[in-house]
């Protein structure tokens, strides 16, 4: 019978094959609406500062800043999937196309309900301020 090898427990392992913590956590940041950059923004220095404060404290273990933060960088993601204008896509859904003669199909899901948007209709162009003949 093969011998098993002999695993050496440390906290974050522990952690790890708990379920409290993981290697990576990701942030999901809605981006094309102008409303959403300043909560975006907002949220991420709400983040920042409780990293901040977590990190400077001298009352926890590592492993407990590890898993206090990853918690708390879940929470931001989740209130960063919250932000205003909500997704117009469908999780998941794909429709590719060819767009304006290109070599390469492009997912168009949701660009028909983005430019229906009133409140995205501007020039293309930045209207020249210094122009003599506007």
């Amino acid at each position: 019978m093969p011998r098993r090898k002999k695993l050496n427990h440390n906290p974050t392992t522990a952690a790890m094959l708990d379920g409290a913590m993981g290697f990576n956590v990701r942030l999901e940041l809605k981006g094309w609406h102008r409303d959403h950059w300043p909560r975006n923004a907002q949220i991420l220095r709400e983040l920042v500062e409780e990293i901040d404060f977590v990190t400077k404290s001298n009352s926890y273990r590592s492993v407990d800043v590890c898993t206090i933060l990853q918690r708390k960088t879940k929470w931001a993601h989740q209130r960063l999937r919250k932000v205003l204008p909500a997704e117009v896509r469908e999780r998941g859904a794909a429709r590719m196309e060819y767009v304006a003669g290109r070599t390469y199909s492009q997912n168009t899901i949701g660009h028909d309900e983005v430019g229906a948007r009133e409140d995205l209709n501007e020039s293309f162009f930045k209207p020249n301020r210094h122009s003599r003949y506007d």
